[in-house]
């Protein structure tokens, strides 16, 4: 699929990430009830729709070689995963780590897992 075929697909594909109240239920942090929401998780999920994903985000910053690639969790760890394939997948190795929203209180107790680099 070229790079047109795919945002077309990616397009398509985020429709079904924005949720309205009418058809689920979703609290905010305070507690009350979100008219609308975007859920992207589902989405990160399928693997048609995240190699996609990886393969754009691959094409807009393929130049800017070293990186390493991070996120917040939970969406972030199937996103940092799918990037750090598609670089193997090109030839390049690539760090990767994910920031847990709070420390674990058990094992090693880790805020951030994976191996921050000096890269960008």
């Amino acid at each position: 699929m070229d790079k047109k075929g795919m945002r077309i697909a990616l397009h398509a594909a985020m429709q079904a990430a924005f949720i309205t109240g009418d058809s689920a239920t979703s609290l905010s942090r305070a507690g009350t009830v979100n008219k609308w929401i975007f859920d992207f998780r589902p989405l990160l999920l399928r693997s048609e729709i995240l190699e996609i994903i990886c393969a754009l985000f691959w094409d807009e910053i393929k130049n800017k070689m070293p990186f390493q690639v991070g996120g917040l969790e939970t969406a972030a760890i199937t996103l940092v995963s799918g990037m750090l394939l598609k670089a193997q997948k090109e030839g390049h190795a690539m760090s990767g780590f994910y920031i847990r929203k709070s420390r674990r209180k058990d094992g090693f107790q880790k805020h951030i897992e994976g191996s921050l680099t000096d890269e960008k």
